[in-house]
């Protein structure tokens, strides 16, 4: 086995040393900052959040009640729907086969459970004081943390076979990287990573030098990065595929006492990184374009959760939503990444038209790309020839997007024709959730008398069968 110790003091140093730079209160309420947009009830101290990406479903494994809730992500519905666990902390998901990975601290078995229902599958034996649990869907293997034996156990998901992994330590959390064939586990005793080849399940390395005491663990779906949270150090420390040390992420290392990062997810489609800060009620938001040439990393601000967030971090990127469990308030905070914004088909439209004539109306597409709802209103400005309200917009105002809106002119505004020359009016959409409020359209109306109508030959009209 090959062990990588790497312990430089320099890179030692930043995990007791404070960041200078922005404090937390200046970051916090950042216009572009992902916000809180629901939340929901779940059952008595939610540990672990899974989730179910191509039906849109929420599992949380309920450590104090000793149930799995299921959310439904599109209303945000809740069923307590399987009482088959005992103190469960990990759950882990197969999405193809609509299965349910469950680690019990309580009981020396892994629940595989249905997804449908939360009916037992099986129960393939196990250590005890299982934390973290882990799905391949590449290998159909599951992996489950025992810290009572020092044991990682791999589950074969198609016969239910288990092989043992015996670890230097107390195994905590595990994380799989199917695209490298790896598993990642952090051990408690030696503050380090554990590194496993899935296809042997074999440890074939060690990463240490850069934590302190580790928790957390999860791969980034952009790059293969591998964060661990240093769970009373106040930071989270990031290190590449082949351990080289790539930052920490500050997440109240100056506090006094440090911060205790907790569970983290990212986001492949915005590259936010989302942390668990227990100590504080709190989510602290990263950028993983900043996580370059090591050192600490300030984060993008702070978004106030439940109480007692811990390990239940994850994210759905078909929804771009965030779900944080709070354990000591029984609930799960919906963090919406991507903000509502404006954004038109158009900037600019022109209408041609003889005096007294018509024109053809036109539409103006108003959508939404954020993951929360946005309502919109548009006000009408002319900017040119005040007393002519020549331009109808139906309608003014809308509360869902994607939102249709028909603009058509009116020659005879006032009973008498426009007489030639242009006219010119401004629209402007504004939503009190958009980060983009206010957008404008220019609206130009050309009156003219000079407007000719070229009728093709009937072999270069398009035939449409009449």
């Amino acid at each position: 086995m090959k062990i990588w110790r790497v312990l430089p003091v320099a890179l030692l140093l930043p995990i007791v040393m404070a960041l200078p730079g922005t404090s937390q209160s200046e970051q916090v309420g950042a216009a572009s900052l992902p916000s809180v947009v629901a939340t929901v009830n779940v059952g008595v101290n939610p540990y672990g959040i899974g989730i179910d990406t191509a039906r849109n479903l929420i599992y949380v494994s309920n450590n104090g009640q000793n149930t799995v809730s299921k959310i439904d992500g599109a209303t945000l519905a809740v069923s307590q729907f399987s009482t088959l666990v005992s103190k469960p902390v990990g759950i882990a998901v197969d999405t193809a086969g609509n299965r349910l990975f469950v680690a019990n601290y309580d009981q020396a078995v892994f629940s595989i459970l249905n997804g449908v229902d939360g009916s037992g599958i099986y129960w393939p034996s196990v250590g005890l004081g299982s934390y973290g649990t882990a799905y391949d869907p590449s290998t159909h293997k599951a992996y489950v943390a025992s810290s009572v034996g020092n044991v990682l156990y791999r589950v074969n998901t198609d016969d239910y076979s288990v092989a043992q992994i015996q670890l230097v330590g107390s195994p905590i959390w595990v994380a799989v990287d199917p695209s490298r064939g790896r598993a990642y586990v952090t051990v408690s005793g030696r503050q380090s990573v554990a590194v496993i080849n899935t296809a042997t399940d074999e440890q074939i390395g060690e990463y240490t030098g850069y934590f302190g005491t580790v928790g957390f663990v999860t791969v980034s779906p952009i790059n293969g990065d591998i964060y661990v949270s240093n769970l009373f150090e106040g930071a989270v420390t990031v290190v590449d595929a082949a351990g080289n040390f790539k930052g920490a992420l500050d997440v109240g290392q100056g506090a006094d006492p440090k911060g205790q990062p907790r569970g983290i997810a990212i986001n492949p489609n915005t590259g936010h990184i989302f942390v668990a800060r227990k100590d504080t009620n709190q989510v602290y938001v990263f950028d993983t374009a900043d996580v370059t040439g090591g050192g600490f990393i300030a984060s993008k601000g702070q978004i106030l959760v439940g109480s007692t967030p811990e390990y239940g971090v994850a994210v759905n990127p078909n929804t771009n939503r965030v779900y944080v469990g709070n354990f000591d308030s029984n609930t799960v905070s919906v963090i919406a990444d991507v903000q509502p914004s404006i954004q038109l088909n158009t900037t600019s439209i022109a209408f041609l038209a003889a005096p007294s004539g018509t024109a053809s109306p036109q539409t103006l597409l108003i959508t939404n790309p954020g993951a929360e709802p946005m309502d919109w209103n548009i006000v009408k400005y002319y900017t040119n020839a005040y007393g002519n309200d020549w331009l109808r917009v139906n309608p003014m105002w809308g509360a869902s997007t994607p939102g249709s809106v028909t603009l058509s002119v009116d020659t005879n505004p006032t009973g008498t024709p426009l007489t030639e020359g242009t006219y010119t009016a401004t629209l402007t959409i504004t939503s009190s959730k958009a980060t983009n409020s206010p957008q404008t359209v220019d609206v130009k109306l050309i009156i003219s008398n000079n407007i000719k109508r070229v009728y093709l030959p009937a072999t270069f009209r398009s035939y449409s069968g009449n």
